[in-house]
């Protein structure tokens, strides 16, 4: 099924879509949506480099906190499309209707692996005339390439 087209901002950690059917619900069936909400949930854990992952970050943002964080969200009355990992879809469906609702569960380490950009983002991150211009270097997109084939797939 495909959202309504015309982005009309950001949400948290999506986009907003105005107006429009879809084919949200069993069946493909259309559902009026004056907004759209699209966005994802992943577990970018697994994908960071160990030297990457510190204790002291891990105690305060635990993936459990972004399943909790998100529960708000998914109750909104609205259309809603959401990306995410196999393993969190049934946590997504607790919250959410499916009348008004697409959920797109992929298996995130498959998707890196059939990625054929993976490789491309890594020796580009990792040339220093790149991170030389580099605002931000420590910032994980510059990082790990797989978080830039989850994240902006």
């Amino acid at each position: 099924p495909k959202p309504p087209p015309a982005p009309v901002g950001m949400a948290t950690g999506g986009i907003a879509l105005a107006g429009g059917e879809a084919g949200f619900g069993p069946g493909g069936a259309k559902t009026r949506c004056d907004l759209t909400i699209v966005t994802a949930l992943v577990d970018l854990a697994p994908f960071k480099p160990q030297k990457m992952v510190r204790p002291e970050h891990g105690a305060r943002r635990t993936f459990q906190k972004y399943l909790d964080w998100i529960v708000p969200i998914l109750r909104l009355n609205v259309c809603m499309v959401l990306h995410v990992d196999e393993s969190t879809k049934q946590h997504i469906e607790k919250y959410r209707k499916p009348e008004n609702t697409v959920i797109y569960a992929e298996d995130q380490a498959a998707l890196v692996a059939k990625s054929p950009y993976t490789k491309r983002i890594d020796a580009i991150i990792k040339d220093p005339a790149f991170l030389a211009m580099a605002v931000r270097p420590g910032r994980p997109e510059l990082q790990y390439a797989e978080y830039n084939v989850v994240m902006f797939k």
